[in-house]
Formats: C-alpha cells, sequence, structure tokens
C-alpha cells in the first residue's frame, strides 16, 4: 500500500502566505503509512557549480526543524537534480555552509552527496 499525503503546499500558493504551525513555516507534505509518519519538502534545482552543494534558505531551514521538534516527526529534504532524485532527513544531512547569501538570503548548504540517498536516477 502507497503513502497517504496531506499536501500542505496547495494551502499556500502565488499571492498567499505560506502555512504555519505557530510561527514556522511548515513543510510541503505530511506522508503517513503503517504507523510512520515524515514530513516531506521538496525543492527542484541544480546543484551550484561552484561547490557539490545544494541548500535551502537558512529560515526554512530553522522552521522545518522547529516544526520536526514540536510534532516529533522527522523532517525529508527530497530535491531533484536534472534527472537525479535524492533526499536526506533534514537533521542529519552533512552541512557545507551556513548563512551564505543565496538569492539574497543567508542560506543553508548541504554536500551533494554526503548524507542524501539516491531516491530515483534515469
Amino acid at each position: 500500500m502507497g503513502w497517504s499525503v496531506i499536501p500542505f503546499f496547495e494551502l499556500g500558493g502565488p499571492g498567499k502566505e505560506a502555512p504555519r504551525y505557530r510561527r514556522h513555516v511548515l513543510p510541503d507534505m505530511l506522508c503517513h503509512r503503517n504507523g510512520v509518519r515524515v514530513w516531506v519538502e521538496c525543492k527542484v534545482k541544480r546543484r551550484m557549480w561552484s561547490a557539490p552543494a545544494t541548500g535551502i534558505h537558512e529560515q526554512l531551514y530553522e522552521d522545518y526543524l522547529a516544526v520536526q521538534k514540536a510534532s516529533n516527526i522527522p523532517v525529508w529534504l527530497i530535491v531533484k537534480d536534472g534527472e537525479e532524485v535524492y533526499g536526506g532527513r533534514l537533521d542529519r544531512l552533512e552541512v557545507y555552509a551556513k548563512g551564505r547569501p543565496v538569492q539574497g538570503r543567508p542560506s543553508v548548504l548541504f554536500k551533494v552527496p554526503g548524507n542524501f540517498r539516491r531516491v530515483y536516477s534515469k
């Protein structure tokens, strides 16, 4: 049997504020199967050309960790990079740099492959 998914990303959207728990932005989805629950944040991006890394804005990183702590449900970051899809538990990913500006905002960068696991590849 597959996963049941609550798509919180559908509550936001263009011109709408991202869904929040207390003051923290929620990951894209809450997934459940056979008593296992995980938050999932999905990103589509390319690895940085200057380093073998990918990342998210630092405020989102902090929000997702706070949601994980409050809910006691792990957050997974899933990244689609070209034809590859890889993922890992956010609090276990290998941080490459923290506070580095990306698109004008402080970001957290993770080593690739680092602690990511390949989920799909053509």
